[in-house]
């Protein structure tokens, strides 16, 4: 095996021994915490890591060079990513994305074991999110519609503070409640119509 094909099992990457693996194919068996660190690249090959992943408050433009699968959370969150790109296929936590630029979700996991939280960007649709999460937070972005959203949210469901015009496409089933009151003046009662319903449903299933 070439030095270009060598694979390292390590048990942690932070900022410590970051840059003693750049330009390495790496597995984590546990975390991986390189955030606030300046980044504008990931520069390790990361495959697989058993725990959390970290790579916020970066000035990352790309995700390239993320694992394949994260076994607990994932976060990007406080870069300058224009796209999801290289993210995780499977994420077994959380997967946050907030405060970046992004305009659609693209990318993003196939299947996340928890949370998605892709609010504070700059999202005009909801294409690429997974099927099923627990809580779906994409407030403060410039959605005018909720097509693409996943079908199922077993958390709470968040969607104030865009440009909403209708209130159509809301996942089949929301466990905790819908919130989107800053929708539209002339349509709150429309979103209290929908949030006594999501009430309706969560009390004949717990009972």
């Amino acid at each position: 095996m070439s030095r270009d094909d060598a694979i390292y099992n390590v048990k942690r990457i932070d900022k410590s021994n970051y840059r003693q693996y750049i330009g390495k194919k790496v597995n984590v068996e546990g975390s991986v915490d390189i955030s606030f660190m300046g980044l504008k690249h990931i520069g390790v090959i990361f495959l697989n890591v058993g725990g959390t992943f970290s790579c916020s408050h970066n000035e990352l433009t790309s995700l390239r060079n993320c694992p394949i699968s994260v076994g607990s959370h994932f976060s990007c969150s406080n870069n300058k990513l224009r796209s999801l790109k290289h993210s995780p296929r499977t994420v077994g936590g959380a997967f946050v994305c907030s405060y970046n630029l992004l305009q659609s979700l693209v990318g993003s996991p196939t299947s996340v074991g928890s949370d998605l939280m892709c609010n504070n960007n700059r999202l005009r649709t909801l294409e690429g999110c997974p099927r099923k999460v627990n809580d779906f937070i994409c407030n403060r972005n410039l959605l005018r519609n909720l097509k693409h959203c996943p079908d199922i949210v077993d958390g709470c469901f968040v969607c104030d503070r865009n440009n909403l015009m209708t209130l159509e496409y809301v996942p089949s089933y929301v466990k905790s409640g819908l919130y989107c009151l800053t929708y539209r003046k002339d349509k709150v009662i429309e979103i209290e119509m929908v949030n006594r319903r999501y009430k309706m449903l969560k009390k004949i299933k717990d009972m």
